[in-house]
């Protein structure tokens, strides 16, 4: 369940490191005409939020300023600070490990663990086995069955069901808590 699916950068990692082209001479055809050299294109990619570039008349070095996601849309490379995932936490992805937020899409399944430094979102639930663990707060859109949540910050799901639940500030649940240990700091609302 271990995979490092989830490639994470810190700050002064170098991302990435681009030669750039040389100008090109001028040739001739078969024929003996003068051909000039196609012009070069030196903004091939571009640095996004979170990333700087230091360049030198031979090369571009793009580094991170913050820790978090390398991700390359279109010709930008950013460091994005929450990581999104738009489906399961599952075999796929294996365990996630993260430095800031998450934001899961899916369900943690069975036997998979989301551990996040920042705020965790799940739109789904917790399923038996699941572990979910943040520095900060954790929202579960659905519910936490049988699985093993724990938070600094506050904990909020739909309901618990034969689940473990720790909270370092309020408990917020918007159905029931049936058969579950449940602990909160401050306060819990049911």
């Amino acid at each position: 369940r271990e995979r490092d699916a989830v490639p994470q950068v810190t700050a002064g990692d170098l991302l990435a490191k681009r030669t750039l082209p040389k100008p090109g001479k001028q040739g001739k055809d078969v024929r003996g005409r003068v051909l000039n050299p196609p012009r070069s294109e030196r903004g091939l990619l571009y640095a996004g939020p979170n990333v700087i570039v230091e360049e030198n008349d031979e090369e571009q070095l793009f580094f991170a300023t913050g820790a978090g996601w390398a991700r390359v849309v279109k010709d930008t490379l950013s460091i994005m600070q929450k990581f999104q995932h738009h489906g399961d936490v599952d075999y796929s992805t294996g365990n996630l490990r993260l430095e800031g937020d998450a934001e899961i899409q899916g369900n943690v399944k069975s036997r998979f663990t989301v551990a996040a430094k920042g705020d965790v979102y799940i739109g789904g639930s917790v399923e038996r086995g699941g572990t979910v663990a943040a520095g900060g707060n954790v929202v579960v859109k659905l519910g936490i069955i049988g699985g093993k949540v724990k938070a600094q910050g506050s904990v909020y799901a739909h309901f618990i069901q034969d689940s473990q639940v720790e909270a370092g500030q309020d408990l917020l649940v918007r159905n029931y808590i049936r058969d579950s240990d449940v602990r909160s700091q401050r306060k819990a609302t049911v």
